[in-house]
């Protein structure tokens, strides 16, 4: 993802904790980035932090990640 444009600490400090959790736990759903420790950095989620074809790109990433690790399973 971030290999697609250019993103700020703060950004790159979000998608950076996505990855954590991915790390720690296999998959994270995609409502799990509108709760904490997502909200300590993004409060209002991440729209006020990317824009919203972003958004949908980590969501749609989220569910890929979701979809393949089910599929092993």
């Amino acid at each position: 993802f971030l290999d697609e444009g250019r993103y700020t600490a703060t950004q790159i400090h979000f998608v950076n904790m996505i990855i954590d959790d991915l790390t720690q736990n296999g998959i994270v759903d995609a409502g799990r980035i509108y709760e904490s420790p997502f909200t300590d950095t993004a409060p209002t989620g991440p729209e006020s932090l990317f824009p919203e074809a972003d958004v949908t790109a980590i969501i749609d990433r989220l569910r890929a990640v979701r979809a393949n690790a089910t599929s092993v399973a």
